[in-house]
């Protein structure tokens, strides 16, 4: 995080099963700070909720952020079931980073709606996930 934005927690290898918040003001360098915590793992899932709609804006932005991942890391992109994600990658990965937690959360307000049970039970599942991860995940939000 760049000197004069914010506190910033410090992280150390042995944080190897922690959850990360990455959190921050627009443009702070929120991705790019997250991003680094990430590239001190070998074995990295990217995880994106962003969907591609007709939002030009958010094309440029899913192709930037594309762009300044490296290329051997694994990418899924999933805007609902985070949970699945979690347990599927865990056993693969040193670290998860899902970009972005806010964008899960419209996600999901806009996939069930009115239906605040399966709301919940989707928001529980992900958290049952990073209570028996085996692995770092980092959240970036917006």
């Amino acid at each position: 995080m760049p000197k004069g934005k914010g506190r910033e927690r410090s992280v150390h290898e042995s944080d190897g099963n922690a959850v990360i918040l990455v959190l921050g003001g627009v443009r702070s360098g929120k991705s790019g700070y997250a991003q680094q915590l990430a590239e001190k793992s070998s074995r990295v899932t990217f995880v994106a909720t962003a969907e591609r709609r007709g939002d030009e804006e958010m094309h440029r932005k899913i192709e930037r952020h594309r762009a300044d991942r490296p290329a051997h890391w694994t990418t899924v992109e999933e805007p609902i079931a985070l949970g699945r994600v979690v347990r599927s990658s865990g056993d693969n990965s040193d670290t998860i980073l899902i970009d972005c937690l806010t964008l899960f959360g419209a996600n999901l307000m806009e996939t069930y709606e009115s239906n605040e049970a399966a709301l919940e039970a989707c928001v529980e599942d992900l958290c049952v996930a990073l209570k028996k991860k085996s692995c770092k995940v980092i959240f970036g939000l917006e």
